[in-house]
């Protein structure tokens, strides 16, 4: 055998070992062996699960009962409040002008996050009917689920015998198993007709979701006789703990806020804005990308009713654009904005040149990634760099390389 066989043999021999070492002894954590030890899954990349940008055969509804036409039509429909909790008592009404949405939960962790939205608007639900919503996406299979929250969306929720704003009544079930709203948001105009709240409904699903599958969400008007409300439809936040992803920082806010700028009203786009505060501080070096998720409901983002959101501020022109009966939803890169303490949000309703655009503004997530931060290399890393390194190492050691 001459020495260049010699030296391909040995290269084949130590490789082989190498492969052996790297699968018994430093599989990475959540994955699976078959039969000999063999790596079958390391990893397996999660679906983003991430939010359709377009409605998929949400239901049409007669223009008397769209909360944005009402407005058009009467001037004078549901305006906003402020947010408010189950075991509180709201705040006084501030008509069209905007406040804030409050932050649920704020972390770091090695992850990602999920989220996946069920959109079908369904008119007046009376007394003991549903509404059936099956989630488009399904959970995620692997990880630790930090935080998982499922929201509802009611607006119109009022007694019809005497035409009376009263808060909705719904009963949720998730696959069956009945939930309890911790935390419900209510924003109303304070006054005059169609004064009727426009709700979130916040539930925390810990301990009741499990990972795979698709989420299905039963909503039945639990209220008495007459009592009726409206659902625009539901989303699923999930934050999922992995040791191999990259870290993440993430800021989850939630609430119910509605904006409308109308010279008949005295409200501006000055006012008539939704204001968010990131707080706590940020380091900036290594975060390769961030992201912000906008939900609100009603929103058309048309040029004659405009609307506009800022960052920092930085400006996006009507990004929430589904319309009236339907949940607008919207991601925006903010990498180049991003402060080092103080991050800004505003949601603002833009008189164009009367009136701007009418805006149930419900959720704003904020997840900052940062690159090259994961604990354990991942399938992709295992194919090549990790293979290669070790090879090397061992024929380095041996004087072959």
């Amino acid at each position: 055998m001459n020495v260049i066989n010699m030296i391909g043999m040995n290269r084949f021999v130590l490789t082989t070992l190498a492969v052996c070492m790297l699968c018994a002894c430093i599989t990475p954590a959540g994955a699976s062996t078959g039969p000999g030890g063999l790596l079958t899954a390391a990893f397996p990349p999660y679906s983003s699960g991430s939010i359709p940008l377009e409605s998929a055969g949400a239901a049409a509804m007669a223009d008397s009962f769209m909360p944005a036409t009402l407005v058009a039509l009467e001037a004078d429909l549901v305006a906003a409040s402020g947010p408010a909790s189950s075991s509180g008592e709201p705040p006084a009404a501030s008509g069209y002008r905007g406040s804030t949405l409050a932050l649920y939960r704020q972390g770091t962790l090695n992850g990602m996050l999920f989220s996946t939205a069920a959109r079908e608007y369904t008119g007046l639900i009376p007394s003991g009917q549903q509404k059936v919503y099956t989630l488009p996406d399904p959970i995620p299979e692997e990880g630790g689920f930090v935080l998982s929250r499922l929201y509802l969306y009611t607006t119109w929720s009022h007694d019809t015998a005497v035409r009376e704003g009263i808060s909705a009544s719904p009963a949720v079930f998730w696959n069956g198993k009945q939930l309890e709203a911790d935390a419900v948001y209510s924003d109303r105009k304070g006054s005059g007709i169609y004064d009727y709240p426009v709700e979130t409904f916040a539930f925390d699903l810990n301990g009741v979701i499990t990972p795979g599958g698709n989420g299905e969400v039963t909503v039945v008007n639990g209220g008495g006789s007459g009592q009726e409300f409206a659902a625009y439809g539901v989303l699923l936040v999930i934050i999922v703990e992995d040791p191999a992803a990259p870290e993440i920082t993430y800021w989850l806010c939630e609430g119910s806020d509605i904006i409308f700028a109308d010279r008949s009203f005295g409200t501006t786009a000055a006012d008539a804005r939704t204001i968010v505060v990131f707080t706590g501080d940020v380091e900036n070096d290594g975060i390769s990308e961030a992201s912000l998720l906008l939900v609100s409901t009603a929103a058309s983002g048309m040029e004659s009713d405009p609307h506009q959101v800022l960052f920092n501020g930085a400006a996006w022109d009507n990004p929430l654009t589904t319309g009236s009966s339907d949940i607008s939803i919207a991601e925006l890169g903010v990498l180049p904005m991003l402060s080092g303490s103080g991050n800004v949000l505003e949601i603002a309703s833009v008189p164009a040149p009367s009136q701007g655009d009418y805006m149930e503004n419900r959720n704003a997530v904020l997840v900052l990634t940062r690159e090259g931060s994961g604990g354990h290399p991942t399938a992709a890393d295992s194919s090549g760099n990790i293979f290669e390194w070790l090879i090397d190492s061992i024929l380095a050691v041996f004087g072959i390389k």
